[in-house]
């Protein structure tokens, strides 16, 4: 467990405690861009905002998730709402920023692409009458701010740099040319952001919604399979759900935008590691690949 994660599990544990909650032990579920803390044995979840705090000043992203997933569960949606055990949050404590989440036993068993963008249609459909502002094409415009930063600090190479540059002005003019509509959308509507529970499939982490084209959420489902060659079966019965009116080349063009957002983010998160370097690198050969890929010259 590194500092980064002690301090996370030392935050959650002391801002629990002062809103009264009883527990025996503060479990690590998952330690990524965020934090994620049982308060065994109670059925309450912390979450904290670790290297998304860094880019996410003042639990912005957090304030945002607690909104979107309280608004779509008033509305019976197919979300996990914030916790009803102690209030949600955002809460403040030694500079980093956390919620609280009831705590659902995921059921093991495979998760059925069609069903879950279906789930995820209907929240499409209700966030149109969310009353809050979201940014336009945030993730997008984030994952350029992070990769500015890193490259003011010294920490990409300067070739990479311009690489990167050109292939987000690739993206950008074909995002232009496609003219999308935009809507509130989930925006890291991944795999690992939905689950099976007694309650049927949730999703969560609404952090990153934002106005976009709904294709950038189908995008976040499709890239396991067309990135990572996982779960083929997936595509199709995603994109079912999603209708014929899908261009194939804003998808193809979104889940590139998508791939490189979640690089972004991955140099990001490899910062806090000895090996950073050699992170980065693996990261960039994989975008080089997945660019050329999709026909964008070296």
């Amino acid at each position: 467990m590194n500092d980064l994660t002690q301090r996370a599990v030392a935050a959650a544990h002391a801002v629990a405690a002062a809103h009264g909650l009883r527990f025996d032990a503060a479990e690590v579920l998952n330690a990524g861009i965020n934090v994620l803390v049982r308060l065994a044995p109670t059925d309450v979840v912390c979450r904290v905002a670790t290297t998304t705090g860094q880019m996410r000043g003042g639990g912005l992203g957090l304030r945002r998730e607690v909104s979107i997933a309280a608004f779509l569960a008033s509305q019976g949606l197919p979300v996990i709402p914030p916790s009803p055990q102690l209030p949600p949050g955002p809460h403040e404590y030694d500079g980093l920023w956390l919620s609280f989440w009831p705590y659902l036993p995921p059921i093991d068993a495979p998760i059925d692409a069609h069903a879950a963008a279906q789930a995820l249609r209907a929240c499409h459909e209700a966030l149109q009458d969310f009353p809050d502002a979201l940014p336009a094409w945030g993730a997008w415009e984030e994952a350029r701010q992070i990769r500015s930063g890193l490259e003011a600090d010294g920490l990409l190479q300067p070739s990479d740099a311009a690489y990167l540059h050109a292939v987000t002005t690739h993206i950008d003019q074909r995002i232009a040319d496609f003219d999308l509509p935009l809507y509130p959308i989930h925006g890291d509507a991944h795999y690992e952001n939905v689950m099976h529970t007694t309650q049927g499939l949730l999703w969560f982490d609404w952090e990153d919604c934002f106005l976009g084209p709904r294709e950038w959420d189908l995008a976040c489902m499709l890239r396991q399979s067309r990135v990572f060659n996982l779960h083929a079966e997936r595509g199709p019965r995603a994109l079912a759900a999603f209708g014929d009116s899908v261009r194939a080349e804003v998808l193809d063009t979104l889940i590139l935008a998508r791939d490189l957002q979640a690089i972004s983010w991955g140099m990001l998160h490899s910062q806090q590691y000895a090996d950073r370097d050699e992170r980065v690198a693996t990261r960039m050969q994989r975008i080089r690949l997945h660019a050329a890929q999709a026909g964008v010259a070296a």
